[in-house]
């Protein structure tokens, strides 16, 4: 496990934070909200999908799935928002602290972190 592919999915997620405050402010986006839910879709989903099964670490890998998929989701919700002319509410869900996106951004970047940690040390 290269933990430099950790670290570009921590950074690619912070950059998506980015990417619906500006969809929010301007009510366009080059993304459409149905490709941004899609987990897959990024380039750590398709690394994350592409990791043989053997090399999945059990303790991580999956929590890391399901989080990622939650994220996605909820900025798919977000960008839609944001898109139909629903800006108050899409930066409602962006900023709530104890919101659903929120929380799931910050227990990604926590297992991420703690998946790096595990990478280097062995």
């Amino acid at each position: 496990m290269d933990p430099r592919e950790l670290n570009k999915a921590m950074a690619a997620h912070g950059v998506w934070k980015v990417r619906l405050r500006e969809a929010i402010a301007n009510g366009t986006s080059e993304f459409d909200p149905f490709t941004v839910s899609q987990d897959h879709e990024c380039e750590f989903g398709k690394w994350l999908y592409r990791i043989p099964d053997a090399d999945r670490p059990p303790a991580f890998w999956e929590k890391v799935k399901e989080l990622h998929e939650q994220f996605h989701r909820e900025a798919g919700r977000i960008l839609h928002l944001a898109l139909s002319g629903k800006g108050e509410e899409a930066l409602a869900r962006v900023s709530d602290l104890r919101g659903d996106f929120v929380q799931t951004s910050i227990e990604l970047t926590n297992t991420l972190q703690a998946w790096k940690e595990a990478a280097s040390a062995g």
